[in-house]
């Protein structure tokens, strides 16, 4: 890439960052590096609290994750990955796992193992971790990163009840909150600044310190009002994102409730109103939809996150359509999920995918038309799987939908994105205009076993239909999971392509991709997808 094409990139990049967002960016890269071993005191005061829920923290689908038996013979499985756990920085893996071996998530899994089965080699595992990881982790760059320490002070929380050596624990977890206090986010905000002021007020209960928690819990209700939508949706449309912070406020407000704060009646509304979403979106869905960054195996599911709101807090979901810009068609077994929203935030489009006018098709709750997918934050499929071609979507001349480009940025973006439902719910249409100034207008309606997708663009169009791995094309006809369907293109050549899909984090799985074209005419194009046969 040229010079003068990096530079357009970054000032089309930048120029949608908010001016606290560049401020800080240009400080943490003059500030001088530290560790937050330097805020190590001697023994503090703290206050014990239980924020360990079994639904969430117990259940065999999220003890799975981490193979705690394999873990006992020092073997660690993070994001779909086993290695020999012999260190703390892997110079071959990719960063996000090299974060995760700091997160320390994997002590709840030895913890929930200890609770079910009284076997100690599951609490001596879990101790003898957290000693090697004060002797020789803790230095380590990844673990003196703010959201490194946002999600491991509250792991460490949920374990400190079985540590031997509590008062070192808490110790540790101290000079890692007096960190935060001076190194948030604020050059990232979204998430992870949300993730930081998280850890800021539950570690301002445990440790009595009132001062800090009347500033920071006014600032995590602020963050609260900018990050959740009025609908509930979390404000970078990933689902995936949404039950992170969702299980965030669980926890907020399980502390809040057992320390008696006043704020505990206004957190539940948050809740309540993400509770909605989340039921709105992936109720009677077998997984997380894969709309922008998404993929199973990093939050708790669906299922176990509204049944910890309705156990804990009596708090019962009501259904909304559409949500956030995401429209929903439900027909007896059929759920299509269509996102006709922006791009994202202006100044986060770090997890967001070039997926307008993109659905998903799912028969019993089980997918059939599918996203591509997360394979990873970091390396050369990054790209790919932020693309046009990895969503059921339109290309127009070739060109993406928006210029996403590095990891995590994005310089040209869609506009005039515009949506509606019909009056009976089975017909959405959307329009958006690519970065080049292309319109793209989609119309998806069901009835009568039959899904149509009808197209109109600007230029030469290329549609693409990503099918589950689990089915399979042959001749027209798409078969598997129980259905058979047979394939119709509108005015459209047909052709397939084998591909590559991510549905959990770290795996990619092998499937095929229908592709649908056309010439500039101005005529409709699309199919039809007639579903012939449902087990």
């Amino acid at each position: 890439m040229s010079l003068i094409s990096k530079g357009r990139l970054l000032f089309h990049t930048v120029k949608y960052l908010r001016l606290q967002q560049l401020v800080y960016q240009i400080m943490i890269r003059i500030k001088p590096k530290e560790s937050f071993l330097r805020y190590e005191t001697g023994d503090v005061k703290y206050t014990e609290y239980d924020l360990w829920i079994d639904h969430l923290d117990s259940t065999q689908e999220y003890i799975d994750r981490f193979k705690p038996e394999g873990l006992i013979h020092n073997e660690l499985t993070l994001l779909n990955e086993t290695r020999v756990f012999d260190r703390w920085h892997y110079d071959d893996a990719l960063h996000l796992w090299n974060f995760n071996v700091h997160y320390l998530e994997y002590l709840i899994a030895l913890k929930a193992k200890y609770k079910a089965t009284g076997v100690e080699d599951y609490k001596r595992k879990l101790d003898e971790i957290l000693e090697k990881w004060y002797e020789n982790g803790t230095s380590d760059v990844d673990s003196n990163q703010a959201y490194t320490i946002s999600l491991r002070i509250v792991n460490m929380l949920l374990v400190a009840d079985i540590v031997t050596d509590r008062q070192r624990l808490y110790n540790s977890m101290y000079a890692q909150y007096k960190y935060l206090l001076k190194h948030q986010e604020k050059h990232l905000l979204g998430n992870h600044y949300l993730e930081n002021l998280k850890a800021i007020v539950i570690c301002s209960i445990v440790y009595n310190d009132d001062i800090t928690y009347g500033k920071y819990i006014e600032r995590f209700f602020r963050e609260l009002d900018e990050e959740i939508t009025p609908d509930g949706l979390h404000f970078e449309s990933s689902l995936m994102y949404h039950k992170i912070v969702l299980e965030d406020l669980i926890r907020v407000a399980l502390i809040l409730k057992q320390s008696y704060k006043k704020e505990f009646d206004t957190i539940l509304k948050y809740i309540g109103k993400m509770n909605d979403a989340l039921y709105s979106l992936e109720n009677g869905i077998g997984r997380t939809l894969l709309f922008n960054d998404a993929g199973e195996g990093v939050s708790k599911s669906t299922t176990s996150l509204l049944h910890t709101s309705r156990s804990l807090f009596g708090i019962e979901p009501a259904s909304k359509n559409p949500v956030s810009g995401y429209y929903r068609i439900d027909d007896g077994d059929i759920s299509v999920l269509v996102d006709c929203g922006e791009l994202s935030p202006r100044y986060m489009p770090g997890h967001a995918h070039c997926d307008c006018l993109s659905f998903e098709l799912f028969i019993k709750g089980d997918p059939v038309l599918v996203n591509s997918g997360t394979y990873q934050y970091q390396g050369k499929f990054r790209r790919y799987f932020r693309n046009t071609s990895a969503h059921n979507t339109v290309m127009i001349n070739d060109h993406e939908q928006s210029e996403l480009w590095g990891e995590h940025r994005a310089a040209g973006r869609i506009s005039a994105v515009k949506a509606s439902m019909s009056k009976d719910g089975k017909a959405i249409s959307g329009s958006y205009r690519n970065f080049h100034g292309e319109s793209h207008h989609r119309k998806i309606t069901y009835s009568n076993g039959v899904l149509e997708v009808q197209d109109m663009t600007d230029g030469r169009g290329k549609s693409y239909l990503h099918l589950d791995p689990g089915i399979k094309y042959n001749n027209m006809i798409i078969s598997g999971r129980g259905i058979e369907a047979r394939i119709v293109p509108i005015n459209a050549r047909i052709s397939v392509e084998e591909s590559i899909c991510a549905p959990y984090f770290g795996v990619m799985e092998n499937n095929s991709t229908i592709v649908f074209e056309w010439e500039n005419d101005m005529k409709e194009h699309g199919y039809r997808i007639e579903i012939q046969n449902e087990v």
